[in-house]
């Protein structure tokens, strides 16, 4: 058996009932996972971050799936080195429309 990576067990510790979500679901979830990093929840000394702390998740977790989705879209952003400012890549605006693709992907 091979390593857990920390996005896997970010996932398990975090996502309510991931026994329940089929190999699509799963692999769309942790390459979100990944993507973003596990982060911290809400309730952290440092706040909320990442997969953890996203409002994907909590919307996922309260059976919300347009909320999820809609959580999810918001991931598509990057920081302008030169700006310092936030702008939308189309690089993760593909990858998020992926990976929502994926977790709706019948088996």
């Amino acid at each position: 058996m091979g390593k857990t990576l920390p996005s896997q067990q970010t996932l398990c510790k975090y996502t309510n009932n991931i026994d329940q979500y089929n190999d699509n679901q799963y692999a769309a979830l942790l390459a979100f996972a990944f993507n973003i990093g596990g982060g911290a929840p809400a309730g952290s000394p440092r706040g909320p971050s990442g997969y953890a702390g996203s409002g994907m998740l909590a919307a996922l977790n309260r059976g919300d799936l347009n909320g999820c989705f809609a959580g999810w879209a918001q991931w598509n952003k990057f920081r302008n080195p030169e700006t310092h400012l936030l702008e939308v890549s189309a690089g993760l605006v593909k990858r998020r429309n992926l990976e929502m693709a994926l977790y709706n992907k019948p088996l």
